[in-house]
């Protein structure tokens, strides 16, 4: 029996002092809300209790890691494609840093900058981590100027990547300003998945027009304006007609009214 009491009044003590501690705990808190939500609006007023407030926080700061509110692990949401150490080194968090030390809007505004990241939040599970929660950008086209390509989201945001070959199934848009008029040509083709299911490229005209160049070597020259009739109409001629099995080099439907087709070099096919 004496053992039993013995294990319970240390089951007590214990619990005793878990106890303690979570009042430390909150006491701190109410503190650091108090001061650095509360009363931080006034400690501003005048230069001597704007160094009170700076030391105050200070102190509270460090109570409140030698409590226990110091990061001890960093939970990420939302990453796909971001390579984990650069959202990492974005962030710059310290392995035990004091929880509160940390400017919660500056890591996010460091984080958000990377090229891969749409949206980010950053938020303190207490006692002792941090949760970055990112939303990446989709990767919609592959964009190249002169002999650099690089990888493009629908808005024509760059996406920093060091393999591009991986990305080779997206389309091309080529030209100093493609990267730009993509999501709308991007837009066209999806209403068009069988002049998508062509198109090797697209190359942006005199920043106006695209030129669609297709895998069996035709070029289609779409106009600047009724762009999306065009498309459906080029549609609807190789549905009816396989106009696309044809020995044709150009195809060009800038004019309204009719659609003029230059017969290609090569031989193996049907002549228009």
């Amino acid at each position: 029996m004496g053992f039993f009491r013995k294990a319970g009044r240390g089951a007590a003590r214990r619990r005793g002092k878990v106890r303690r501690h979570k009042l430390k705990k909150a006491v701190i808190l109410t503190g650091l809300a108090a001061l650095i939500g509360g009363a931080g609006g006034y400690a501003w007023k005048t230069s001597a209790l704007s160094r009170f407030h700076t030391c105050a926080t200070a102190e509270i700061t460090a109570l409140s890691a030698a409590a226990g509110f110091r990061v001890d692990d960093v939970l990420i949401a939302g990453r796909r494609r971001l390579p984990q150490d650069d959202l990492l080194n974005a962030a710059n968090i310290q392995r035990h840093a004091p929880m509160f030390s940390l400017d919660l809007q500056k890591i996010r505004a460091d984080v958000a900058a990377l090229s891969w990241v749409e949206d980010a939040r950053i938020t303190r599970r207490l006692p002792d981590k941090i949760i970055i929660e990112i939303t990446e950008k989709t990767p919609a086209a592959l964009w190249q100027h002169g002999k650099t390509v690089r990888l493009i989201d629908s808005n024509g945001a760059v996406l920093d990547t060091q393999d591009i070959e991986a990305w080779r199934q997206l389309p091309l848009v080529v030209g100093p300003e493609a990267f730009t008029a993509a999501n709308g040509l991007l837009t066209l083709l999806n209403a068009e998945p069988a002049i998508a299911k062509k198109t090797e490229s697209a190359v942006h005209v005199g920043a106006r027009r695209w030129d669609l160049h297709l895998n069996n070597g035709i070029v289609a020259r779409l106009p600047e304006q009724d762009t999306t009739f065009a498309l459906a109409r080029l549609a609807r001629l190789d549905k009816e007609q396989g106009i696309f099995e044809k020995n044709i080099a150009v195809i060009d439907l800038r004019l309204p009214d009719r659609m003029v087709m230059t017969p290609g070099q090569g031989e193996g096919k049907d002549s228009i």
